[in-house]
């Protein structure tokens, strides 16, 4: 018995984090990389009730039930991963553009003017 008491404590722990974790990415976050980690949330806690929490909720009678009960699982193990890196490479890049807009307006521009040799040095040059 305490065996089964360790697991679901881990069970519902760790899907306790990864909701926390994916709240306060949220949180921390706007535009469409908030709404990329909406939907992975959304997929997780579909995933997590799909995955058998609630014996008897789902009910499947027969193997054409079975089969898209598989299939929709599979479909939300892929989509959870698929989301939170699709929000991550978008934060990314928007990290990165905003640090290239940043840049072009504090860097100051490199002299990149040089005398040419056939001129006349401007300091013998009379005033």
């Amino acid at each position: 018995m305490p065996t089964q008491i360790l697991y679901e404590l881990m069970n519902y722990g760790s899907i306790v984090l990864v909701v926390a974790a994916i709240v306060v990415g949220m949180v921390l976050t706007r535009g469409a990389v908030r709404k990329l980690l909406g939907a992975a949330l959304v997929v997780n806690i579909l995933s997590f009730l799909l995955s058998g929490v609630f014996p008897g909720w789902i009910v499947v009678t027969s193997e054409v039930t079975a089969f898209a009960y598989g299939v929709v699982q599979w479909l939300l193990a892929v989509a959870e991963p698929l989301l939170l890196v699709a929000a991550a490479i978008v934060g990314a890049t928007t990290i990165r553009a905003k640090d290239a807009t940043i840049a072009a307006l504090v860097d100051k521009p490199q002299d990149t003017w040089t005398q040419p040799e056939t001129s006349p040095d401007p300091r013998l040059l009379a005033d």
